[in-house]
């Protein structure tokens, strides 16, 4: 208050300019986060160089699960492309059924669901590979 208006307009922009500027680096901080669960677990189902099936822990789902778990409190706004890739990541966990670490054990001991869930997990990957290509960057100012 007490601003003359050309000043005070020419504040409010660069207020909403630094807001928009904090959503776009927390969405892309969150779908960073989820690329990196994805690539993990893809990683690990995929077979290695050799043909040779990776081993992994009980654990291997269980940060994607904490992540999809705790999305809707920190999808803070509303990212609905990304809501829609965690549900796609929910949906695919659910097939294989179990806690993190039963899914984990399914995984080891059927091998036609391994090779179903690497290649769905894979796809949602590349999907979610392609967003974060063409999401819009900024350059850091330090001013």
């Amino acid at each position: 208050e007490g601003l003359p208006p050309e000043i005070r307009v020419e504040e409010e922009r660069k207020l909403r300019e630094t807001f928009d500027a904090a959503r776009l680096s927390i969405e892309a901080a969150l779908w960073t986060e989820f690329q990196g669960f994805l690539s993990h677990v893809s990683e690990r189902l995929d077979p290695g160089e050799n043909g040779k099936r990776k081993i992994f822990r009980d654990s291997l789902f269980e940060d994607l699960s904490n992540f999809i778990g705790s999305f809707s409190n920190r999808n803070a706004f509303s990212d609905a492309k990304l809501q829609a890739c965690v549900e796609q990541a929910q949906g695919i966990l659910n097939k294989v059924g179990g806690n993190p670490a039963e899914a984990a054990g399914r995984m080891r001991d059927y091998e036609g669901l391994r090779a179903t869930t690497a290649e769905a997990i894979g796809k949602l990957k590349v999907a979610v590979d392609a967003t974060i290509a063409d999401m819009p960057t900024r350059a850091l100012d330090l001013d």
